[in-house]
């Protein structure tokens, strides 16, 4: 298996060896999530798909603001952009069998965070 970061900037998503993701930048928490070899093959052959996508601002920034207002849908949600939470949120449900609640659209890092922490899947904070 390959150790491979799928992540997202102001310029789109992108897809690196997780060394060289380490020499450019400072991991916040791990996580280790397991699945068979098909699906973890559909997963990286899906974030090689996903590398140039736009990234999603308009749809980072109201996720944020639904969070404070409390709404139950992102005005911005689209499947043409995206951002980190949303990306790594659906990847986690689609091809990891993790059951995330709430609509993706919503989904904030932090929340991500603390739902994988509190079920098990953290593997270490830096």
């Amino acid at each position: 298996m390959l150790d491979l970061v799928l992540h997202s900037t102001g310029i789109g998503m992108h897809v690196v060896s997780y060394s060289t993701f380490c020499s450019k930048r400072e991991p916040v928490m791990e996580f280790t999530v397991t699945t068979d070899e098909a699906s973890y093959e559909a997963f990286v052959a899906s974030a090689f798909d996903k590398t140039g996508t736009p990234y999603g601002s308009k749809q980072m920034f109201f996720a944020g603001l639904a969070r404070v207002f409390k709404w139950k849908k992102n005005p911005f949600g689209n499947e043409i952009e995206t951002f980190c939470s949303k990306t790594v949120g659906t990847k986690l449900e689609k091809y990891f069998h993790v059951d995330l609640p709430g609509d993706s659209n919503l989904w904030v890092p932090m929340d991500l965070c603390e739902y994988l922490k509190k079920t098990g899947y953290a593997k270490r904070d830096f």
